[in-house]
């Protein structure tokens, strides 16, 4: 969308939220903010506190992915930037206990908990198997003003950012059957949604 918009789109970038208002910026005729929504990962009542708000009159794209794959890509992330230590299993276990407490909570409160006519709900799957159509919709939602779409711009995007597509679980180093079950038996009710909700094009069941 950056690409697609050009100078006519201005990015603020959302790392905490402020109780007391946003970061102020002038923004242009497009404007995104982006946030991990890392606040909901604090203990209560800080997760209150720190966690990105909800609003009626702001429009939101709530973008996902494969909780498990998604923890996966996040570990090789902190490896490849030297934010870990040289990398073990005991170390990757102890990430990925933490980080499926986030995204169970990310999913419960911005999946099943927020639903309306401001909400636009995208997984990575789905943008890997139809990247135009996700695209299309992504545009279309974060319009303050409806207009049509340049699809000579849009498809220059697709060109320029390709989606790879799935990596296999028993790729990650670190794969163990075993503990990946336990994994996925702590995503609870979040598990059950994204099974039901099958549209999203994300299989959690394991080799």
């Amino acid at each position: 969308m950056d690409f697609y918009y050009g100078d006519e789109l201005q990015h603020v970038e959302l790392t905490r939220y402020l109780p007391l208002g946003f970061p102020t910026s002038k923004l242009a005729n497009h404007g995104i903010s982006l946030n991990h929504d890392s606040g909901i990962n604090r203990a209560w009542p800080w997760s209150q506190l720190y966690s990105f708000p909800k609003r009626d009159a702001s429009k939101y794209m709530i973008l996902f992915r494969n909780p498990l794959l998604s923890m996966i890509s996040d570990f090789q992330l902190h490896e490849r930037n030297g934010l870990k230590r040289g990398g073990s299993v005991g170390e990757w276990k102890h990430y990925a206990i933490k980080g499926i407490r986030y995204r169970k909570r990310f999913i419960r409160k911005w999946l099943i908990g927020y639903n309306g006519d401001n909400v636009l709900k995208l997984s990575y799957e789905q943008c890997a198997k139809d990247p135009k159509d996700c695209l299309r919709r992504a545009i279309k939602h974060a319009q303050r003003v409806e207009e049509p779409l340049n699809e000579d711009r849009l498809q220059a995007c697709l060109d320029r950012f390709p989606f790879d597509g799935h990596r296999a679980y028993e790729d990650h180093k670190y794969y163990d059957k075993a503990f990946f079950e336990e994994l996925r038996s702590r995503l609870e009710e979040t598990a059950a949604y994204l099974e039901e909700n099958e549209e999203y094009g994300i299989d959690l069941s394991l080799p």
